[in-house]
């Protein structure tokens, strides 16, 4: 996780990052995306929807040690999107127990269906990621466990893919491995233009401060 001195830097990146989506490129994709978004001068924070997920703590806290909850990012990032203009009726935001997999499952698609013709959509994760045996990445959702598997990072492309109808898309994660988004985005999406990395995927603990920007195509 980011260190607080950093953390404002990296929600500054974030919105940056929006702005910039509208504009310029040499690509295939970034050609589609600059004919998406015609008519779009700036990121527009009234079409703009956000999904977040922040987890600090865990059913199994044995295989997920807890982060400390002193001005939590994700809280932060929710009330700065709303200062920014995005409307509190286009942000849906799962904190800790609420964070199921199954709330996850059953609430991001119908959330990503309310979006219209281009709309922006940020999904945004904090929390633990991890690969199973076989090297497949997920997301702790706050009853994973060895019984329960938790949020299949390649799930978040496809359901964007499968339910989104606006022209912009953003992933977002800080957790471990979150690079392995930047390859399931590419092999399995049209929809999601950028992922926005932060920290080290490179071990279980991640590098403070270090941001990437991915374009999946």
């Amino acid at each position: 996780m980011l260190t607080l001195s950093t953390y404002a830097r990296v929600l500054s990146s974030l919105l940056v990052c929006l702005a910039c989506l509208c504009y310029a490129a040499r690509t295939s994709a970034e050609n589609r995306l600059v004919d998406a978004s015609r008519g779009y001068s700036a990121w527009q924070p009234k079409n703009t929807w956000a999904f977040v997920v922040g987890i600090l703590e865990w059913e199994d806290g044995e295989s997920f040690e807890p982060f400390p909850k002193d001005d939590r990012r994700d809280v932060r990032l929710v009330q700065i999107l709303k200062e920014k203009g995005v409307p509190s009726s286009h942000i849906m935001y799962l904190q800790d127990h609420s964070a199921t997999i199954g709330a996850v499952h059953r609430e991001l698609p119908k959330f990503l269906q309310r979006a219209s013709a281009g709309d922006w959509v940020i999904v945004y994760f904090a929390g633990h990621g991890y690969k199973s045996d076989n090297g497949e990445a997920f997301l702790a959702t706050y009853d994973a466990s060895e019984k329960t598997l938790g949020w299949r990072m390649r799930s978040v492309p496809e359901v964007i893919d499968q339910n989104f109808k606006g022209s912009h898309a953003l992933i977002a994660l800080d957790n471990c491995y979150s690079g392995a988004m930047a390859e399931l985005v590419t092999s399995c999406s049209d929809k999601v233009l950028l992922q926005l990395q932060f920290g080290d995927d490179s071990s279980k603990s991640h590098a403070p401060g270090r941001i990437s920007y991915r374009r999946a195509r």
